[in-house]
Formats: structure tokens, C-alpha cells, sequence
């Protein structure tokens, strides 16, 4: 669809257009002045450092995403190395420890399976599990895993204010 026929300059709808054009001409040109392309180069470095985390333990990767739990915790994802460029990816339980200590570790239990199916990855001993990723799939797999971990605490505790 042509961007004259959605409306709005460069082909955003008229809808959704916040009167924003500092960020590109119509060929796609950036028309924002270096030194503030500079400034904000930092700034987005400074929020990508704050996003995560990682620590080196014993031989495996703690990455403290920017994912939240419900209790304000953030999700750590654990990377071990599985041999010939191949990663281990995991929660190691942190969600259905976190339930547990609600009282909820069957219900987060039986919502984890169906979100394990919907992300493809699995649920386990209680664990968030995503095997063979190659280094490619590390920050993809990651977020898979601690979004998985946070929306399965999102839907126990649905689950807890229904029933």
C-alpha cells in the first residue's frame, strides 16, 4: 500500500502520527543533527548496560534481564555452555520458586506447560528450558525464556483473582 493512500507524511497513518518527523526525511535520510546523533548514541548505550546484567559463576552465565516478575524481582536466565557452539538456556526455577512462595507452584505449574508449547521451549522439574541454541539465538533465547518465566506468573496470577 502506497504511503499517500495511509495518509501521513512517508506513509505513517494520519492516525498515528505524532507530528514526529525529526528522524528521517522521505528517502529515509537522517535529519537529525550530529551532535545530538552523538548524544543520543550514549544515552541508548547507557539504557542497553542498564537492561541486563551478567555475572560469571562457576561456569555458567547469570543474565539479570530487564523481564519483571510480579514481586518486582527481575528474571535471571542461566547460559551454559553445551559443547560445539551449542548453549543451555534456562530459569533454573526461579518462577515456580517465586509461586511457590504464594502458594501457587501447581497452578504456575500447569500454566507453564501451555506456555512452554506456545514459545517453544520447555518446562521441566519446574525449569524453563531452551537446549542446542547456537550463539546466534543467545539474546533471542534469552528473552524467550524470561518472557515465558513472566508471562506464566502473569496467568497463575490471573488465575488466583478469578478464582
Amino acid at each position: 500500500m502506497a504511503g499517500a493512500a495511509r495518509g501521513g507524511a512517508g506513509g505513517r497513518s494520519a492516525a498515528c502520527d505524532s507530528g514526529n518527523r525529526g528522524y528521517a526525511n522521505d528517502k529515509g535520510d537522517s535529519v537529525t543533527e550530529p551532535a545530538t546523533q552523538a548524544g543520543l548514541a550514549e544515552v541508548a548505550a547507557k539504557i542497553a548496560r542498564g537492561l541486563s546484567k551478567a555475572d560469571l559463576v562457576q561456569g555458567r552465565a547469570f543474565i539479570r534481564t530487564s523481564v519483571m516478575l510480579p514481586s518486582g524481582s527481575a528474571v535471571v536466565v542461566v547460559v551454559e555452555d553445551q559443547g560445539d557452539g551449542r548453549y543451555r538456556l534456562s530459569d533454573i526455577g526461579q518462577g515456580c520458586e517465586e509461586a511457590d512462595r504464594l502458594g501457587m507452584a501447581r497452578t504456575y505449574r500447569r500454566q507453564a506447560e501451555d506456555v512452554a508449547a506456545l514459545s517453544g521451549i520447555t518446562f521441566a522439574d519446574n525449569t524453563f528450558t531452551l537446549s542446542d541454541a547456537t550463539e546466534r539465538q543467545l539474546v533471542g533465547g534469552t528473552m524467550s525464556v524470561a518472557n515465558a518465566v513472566a508471562r506464566t506468573a502473569e496467568r497463575t496470577l490471573a488465575r488466583r483473582v478469578r478464582d
